[in-house]
């Protein structure tokens, strides 16, 4: 496994929804947090991160689940989700997961 850290999805909010399975069923505590970020031609381009409620070491609320329950984000609010991209080997796919969240209304005039 190999684990990337530093990287940023800016975009718009779109919410949070809990993690699926390929089964469809969900996954206890996990979440995924939707972003349309800016894409070639200025379409919207869905990227989900993924982050746990509690952090299970700790049995603390994760950085992210803090955010979004002191103040989430109005839908459409721009914001920067901190992930880690973390992929396995021989993989091709790069899962994300939310590390951190910061609502970027208060830094950007209207």
């Amino acid at each position: 496994m190999r684990e990337m850290r530093g990287l940023y999805l800016v975009g718009s909010y779109q919410g949070v929804a809990p993690a699926q399975r390929g089964d469809g069923s969900t996954v206890p505590g996990m979440f995924k947090l939707s972003v349309d970020v800016a894409r070639e031609g200025g379409r919207p381009w869905p990227r989900d991160a993924v982050f746990f409620d509690m952090d299970q070491e700790t049995g603390e609320p994760t950085s992210v689940a803090r955010v979004l329950e002191d103040d989430e984000p109005d839908i459409g609010s721009l914001v920067a989700v901190k992930v880690a991209a973390i992929t396995t080997e021989g993989s091709k796919y790069v899962n994300m997961r939310a590390v951190g969240l910061l609502s970027l209304a208060a830094f950007i005039p209207a």
